[in-house]
């Protein structure tokens, strides 16, 4: 289509201007970009925490995990079932992963900022229509709620692991950023 008023209206842009079509699609590049630097610097801090901490696993915990993506995989619309041995291979990452963690903030007395799970629950409702929806749906119920204040605690320890790590930056490409791993695995 040809980039006017009438398409800029068509996405959502109210006064239809090219500028606030412009402005509005670099906030969600740049806000994508934020989010998969994160994602990328996490998983790296936590795969090397993986690489770091090798130990016996309990299989209960491994059984209990195996069982628990198999549900989730089955409520997943169109997800093909795997094999046992697919399952055992994410199940053991996340569990080592969740005792390592549970560690950190145990011994670094780790907890959930109201402030800053807030922040972040706002931070994800931004791509919702109705964000306020978003953010009181959660708020409804404590355990959605455990799920922000997980990830918070979780981002919160990958920020204390980097301020004692040595760092490096690297400038990259948004493309190269789209196409760099995120997995633990």
């Amino acid at each position: 289509p040809e980039v006017n008023e009438d398409f800029a209206k068509q996405l959502g842009v109210q006064d239809g201007s090219l500028e606030s079509l412009r402005a509005q699609v670099r906030s969600s590049l740049e806000r994508e970009a934020g989010q998969r630097s994160r994602a990328v610097v996490r998983a790296r801090v936590l795969k090397a925490l993986l690489d770091a901490n090798q130990f016996e696993l309990p299989e209960s915990l491994v059984s209990a995990e195996v069982e628990r993506l198999k549900q989730q995989d089955h409520k997943t619309a169109g997800t093909a079932p795997q094999d046992d041995e697919a399952y055992l291979n994410r199940a053991r990452p996340r569990v080592a992963l969740g005792l390592i963690v549970a560690e950190i903030v145990r011994t670094r007395g780790i907890t959930p900022d109201p402030a800053r799970v807030r922040a972040r629950l706002e931070e994800m409702a931004e791509e919702y229509e109705s964000p306020e929806t978003f953010i009181q749906w959660h708020y409804a119920d404590p355990g959605r709620l455990d799920g922000i204040e997980s990830l918070v605690m979780e981002e919160k320890v990958v920020e204390d692991l980097l301020g004692t790590a040595e760092v490096s930056n690297k400038q990259v490409s948004f493309q190269e950023l789209l196409q760099m791993e995120i997995s633990t695995q």
